[in-house]
């Protein structure tokens, strides 16, 4: 993928991993695998802000509800994003709208 760091390089001094690929649209919401739907993201991005949005959106589906993740938009800064935008909803109601996740190494509460 493109601008993701070498393996070898993407550890920091207490041997923890520094970025992840980060799914526009998560894998368990049939987000596929490929360059085009992924994007290099600070680990705790991923695991915190993006996560709890995806975990709304899971719930949904798994409660047989449909779930549309709307719109999802992210620029660009020296080879990596410095955030992405996100919105879901359902049949019936607004999950969340336009909820910024901040590529950012602490951790975040979104959605």
């Amino acid at each position: 993928m493109c601008g993701f760091p070498d393996p070898a390089q993407n550890k920091d001094l207490k041997d923890k991993v520094i970025f992840n690929r980060v799914h526009i649209v998560g894998d368990k919401m049939s987000g596929e695998w490929t360059e085009r739907n992924l994007f290099t993201g600070f680990q705790r991005m991923n695991t915190s802000g993006i996560r709890r949005c995806e975990i709304k959106m899971e719930r949904q589906l798994a409660a047989g509800t449909g779930c549309n993740a709307g719109k999802v938009k992210y620029s660009h800064t020296e080879g990596i994003p410095d955030s992405i935008t996100m919105s879901a909803r359902t049949e019936n109601e607004v999950l969340f709208d336009n909820v910024t996740v901040k590529n950012v190494t602490k951790w975040q509460t979104t959605c």
